[in-house]
């Protein structure tokens, strides 16, 4: 929201400011910058612009408002200080009335520190971030009384480290999540809400605050993806998945619907195909089994009898994926036998491929799709990390990208920069490549612990995407077009990740997983403005 302000006595030298808010609090630009480095000296350097907002009795200053939306996401979720047990048993060593305070976490604030002091001594403290961080508090305290001048000066050794995240909300529930924050939404008053599973196999329903709805135990694990099936305005919906051994759906109150949970006809081997095609029509929830059957089933559980398609040639392990194209709605899928089928959404047979696909290394594939059904084409990797991408001619083309890969490595084909070519995504021990369809590097990143898993393509809006890459010791990174990490650090949390967004879909949120929480992560989404110091 922007609302013109001005001061009461407006004249034609002063400029009318625009004004932003965000969750209730204003922010406003502050017109005088060069002002507070006159009075505080070196911790504000005088940038060419300075944003306020008003927090309770408070005034607080940043150089931008970015700064100032993450101090309210910290006061809005409670982690203040009065509420941060390491600060308040830090605190029974402060005196309680000082004229000055300057109080720091000396733990994350080594970049803070780097800026205050010439090069040579900045080079040392990003050196030893590690041994810093190992320092949690530093308060500085003057009083004057009478004809004395006090001073007291403390500081906290706390060998723990545990970063504070920007994030919208942050919920902890009582057991390790096993799945992704899969995403939904209340078509009652058009909320996200957020569903998984955890070690003890109960489903979890979550709000768009992060707040526990409720909890059902299943018993058994499941296999896949949970989708979210026949929402509607009224604030009804299912959620719908397989175990090994049945086919669940779970209703918006968090109970079984009749006839729930269905025992399958055979053991499943991948998760549910939730088909969700234009019109009215219920859509297709395809179950591939053991005995290479595909079934269709209803919404009451049944089999749809209607719907037949020709048993597969192997067990089936990766994901139904519809598309459409010509004007024709479709969907692929492959076996672990390399057997690519397309069939339309009655189960019938539109190409029929006379050759196996050349790979399907990870039984992991990628559509791409074109104008045309005949220039459209899936692609595959193979164990050497040779990309093939083979058309729906069962005509393929070889890409010879990476010049070696190990025997753990990621393949993935996505647009991260909107341009309709899609690019080749290698992750592979602590190794990030980013390669265009030209063979050309677009970025590419080195961390310092194995990643986990796939890179995820994050679609943040209709122009802006972000790239998703989870590791097994540093967290969650999320990288833009560019190779640009996300405010510059990795995040608590694990792909794949979901999106929310607040204020009119202003402000973006990435909503991830990590242990038993479940967070919002913020994003920026938005240019970062240049810091123009005053000569």
């Amino acid at each position: 929201m922007r609302v013109n302000a001005s001061t009461e006595n407006e004249s034609d030298s002063i400029e009318t400011a625009f004004i932003d808010e965000y969750r209730g609090y204003k922010l406003y630009p502050f017109g005088l910058p060069s002002v507070l480095s006159l009075m505080f000296g070196k911790a504000f350097p005088s940038y060419s612009s300075y944003h306020y907002t008003m927090i309770g009795n408070y005034v607080v200053f940043a150089k931008n408002q970015s700064s100032l939306r993450s101090l309210i996401n910290f006061c809005s979720a409670g982690r203040t200080l009065n509420k941060d047990r390491h600060y308040v048993k830090f605190a029974e060593n402060l005196s309680e009335n000082a004229n000055f305070f300057v109080y720091s976490a000396v733990a994350r604030s080594p970049r803070l520190y780097a800026r205050q002091l010439e090069s040579s001594l900045a080079k040392q403290v990003e050196k030893n971030t590690s041994l810093f961080r190992k320092f949690q508090s530093l308060a500085l305290q003057f009083k004057g009384s009478g004809d004395l001048f006090y001073n007291n000066l403390c500081l906290k050794y706390n060998p723990v480290y545990k970063p504070e995240f920007n994030t919208l909300w942050d919920t902890e529930l009582d057991t390790t999540l096993i799945t992704p924050a899969y995403a939904g939404l209340n078509l009652l008053d058009s909320t996200d809400l957020y569903f998984m599973q955890d070690a003890n196999f109960t489903i979890h329903l979550l709000d768009q605050h992060g707040k526990l709805i409720w909890s059902k135990p299943v018993g058994e694990k499941v296999l896949g993806k949970i989708h979210q099936i026949h929402a509607n305005k009224a604030g009804n919906f299912r959620l719908a998945f397989v175990s090994e051994k049945h086919l669940f759906m779970i209703d918006e109150k968090g109970e079984f619907p009749e006839n729930f949970p269905v025992t399958l006809k055979a053991n499943a081997t991948a998760g549910i195909g939730l088909i969700c095609f234009s019109g009215k029509e219920n859509p297709l929830l395809l179950v591939a089994c053991d005995n290479l059957s595909i079934y269709n089933y209803k919404i009451n559980g049944s089999i749809d009898t209607d719907w037949k398609t020709d048993r597969l040639k192997d067990t089936l392990r990766s994901e139904f994926i519809p598309f459409t194209c010509d004007g024709r709605e479709m969907i692929c899928f492959a076996d672990e036998g390399k057997n690519l089928r397309l069939i339309d959404k009655k189960g019938n047979w539109i190409v029929k491929f006379k050759e196996k696909l050349p790979a399907l290394y990870n039984n992991v594939f990628y559509l791409d799709i074109k104008k045309t059904l005949n220039a459209s084409a899936v692609l595959v990797s193979d164990e050497k990390g040779i990309v093939y991408r083979y058309n729906f001619k069962g005509v393929y083309d070889k890409y010879e990208l990476m010049p070696k890969v190990s025997k753990n490595y990621h393949f993935a084909f996505a647009d991260i920069d909107n341009d309709k070519k899609g690019e080749f995504i290698f992750t592979d021990n602590n190794r990030l490549n980013v390669i265009n369809k030209d063979k050309t590097i677009k970025f590419d990143f080195t961390f310092n612990s194995r990643i986990d898993g796939t890179a995820q393509l994050v679609v943040i809006n209709d122009s802006t995407s972000k790239l998703a890459v989870s590791t097994k010791d540093e967290g969650l990174f999320l990288f833009d077009h560019n190779g640009a990490l996300n405010r510059g650090i990795s995040l608590a949390g694990k792909t794949p990740v979901s999106i929310t967004a607040i204020d009119n879909k202003k402000y973006y949120f990435a909503v991830t997983t990590f242990g038993k929480r479940i967070m919002a992560h913020a994003i920026d989404n938005e240019p970062v403005p240049k810091e123009e110091l005053i000569p």
